[in-house]
Formats: C-alpha cells, sequence, structure tokens
C-alpha cells in the first residue's frame, strides 16, 4: 500500500454476488428460510452461497492480515513512520 491509497471496507471488496447476497440476508433478518424463498432457490442452494460468501471474506481478511503485517515490519525496518503505519493498519481494519 503507498501513500493516497486506500482500501475499501472488506464487505465491499466482496464479490458482486455476494454483496448482493449479502444485502439480502441482511434485509432478511439473517433469516436464510425467508432469504431462501425470496431469492427463490432451495435451502442447499442458498447454503452453499452463504458458504462461498463466507470464505470470500475470510480470505480478504487473510489478505488484510497480511498487509498489516508488512505494514509493520516496515515501522521495524524504519522504511515507515508509525504515525502513518498506525493510520494505514486503522484504515485496513476499517477504523475510519
Amino acid at each position: 500500500m503507498y501513500a493516497g491509497e486506500f482500501n475499501f471496507p472488506r464487505l465491499m471488496r466482496l464479490s458482486p454476488e455476494s454483496l448482493k447476497l449479502a444485502e439480502a440476508f441482511l434485509l432478511c433478518g439473517g433469516n436464510l428460510k425467508e432469504l431462501s424463498e425470496q431469492l427463490g432457490v432451495s435451502y442447499p442452494t442458498l447454503r452453499k452461497h452463504v458458504d462461498t460468501m463466507i470464505n470470500e471474506l475470510v480470505n480478504i481478511k487473510k489478505e488484510d492480515e497480511l498487509t498489516i503485517g508488512t505494514v509493520l515490519d516496515k515501522i521495524e525496518n524504519g522504511q515507515l513512520k508509525s504515525e502513518e503505519g498506525l493510520r494505514l493498519i486503522r484504515e485496513i481494519n476499517g477504523e475510519y
């Protein structure tokens, strides 16, 4: 990550399909039965899509953790000022 760049929140980095599913899930109050009916898919199909969305989010979080590790290494090696590193870490974690 370079100065002037920023990360979108993790949820916004989901694929378009997973992002739509996440929105529908929230609007259904997390009720998978209702969501299944709303989307017109069977529960097992919906569960597969939800699992895909969860895996995407887990992978995005892992990527962020690697980036945070890189930022910490740069701070330790004097390649990045601690204030800037802290700002980047907060941004990565969605702490605006």
